[in-house]
């Protein structure tokens, strides 16, 4: 048990290091500096996400006593760790394209408006799988208790899913802008 603190401690000030340079990086307004440290972050931590994802089915079926609630837990951690790849795929597409410096193409905005939906699809999963159950808990122990497999990860994916929806939209408009300004020139 100690060496799991030590081990999470280390990885919470390699974390807290790499993004103080991240943020040492982006206030020196240095798009390409800016643009690689973002690649990066994004990378290494949608694939932790998505390994994360598939140790927490791992553990699932292992812990679990229910099988319902097993078949449950599996089925949430396959649609978590699909949406996480879907939204990797669209991120690095996304990421691609700005390394190109093909900064106000419509693509773009069809890549955040996709990341969007999906985070607000992870949110509904998880309201959902909490409240089947919440259902299956009050059948068994007669109280009834909406589960989420953390407590601020339901408020997370909409925010941030609802940020993405209105980036995308401005990415939209500017592209409009950008296409009428080169046809201006």
């Amino acid at each position: 048990m100690p060496f799991l603190v030590a081990l999470m401690v280390m990885i919470a000030v390699a974390i807290g290091i790499f993004v103080g340079y991240a943020i040492h990086i982006s206030k020196k307004d240095n798009y390409e500096s800016t643009l690689k440290i973002l690649t990066v972050i994004v990378k290494v931590g949608m694939l932790v996400a998505i390994l994360s994802q598939v140790v927490l089915t791992i553990i699932s079926l292992i812990a679990t006593t229910s099988d319902v609630i097993i078949v449950l837990a599996v089925l949430k951690q396959v649609i978590t760790t699909t949406f996480l790849i879907l939204i990797y795929n669209n991120v690095i597409k996304l990421m691609n394209n700005l390394a190109k410096k093909e900064i106000f193409i419509t693509r773009n905005s069809y890549y955040v408006k996709g990341i969007g939906l999906l985070f607000l699809y992870l949110a509904l999963t998880e309201i959902i799988v909490g409240l089947i159950v919440g259902v299956i808990m009050f059948r068994s122990y007669g109280n009834f208790t909406i589960t989420f497999s953390s407590d601020s990860s339901v408020f997370v994916y909409i925010i941030v899913g609802l940020a993405m929806q209105i980036i995308a939209k401005i990415l939209k408009m500017a592209c409009k802008i950008y296409e009428e300004n080169q046809l201006t020139i």
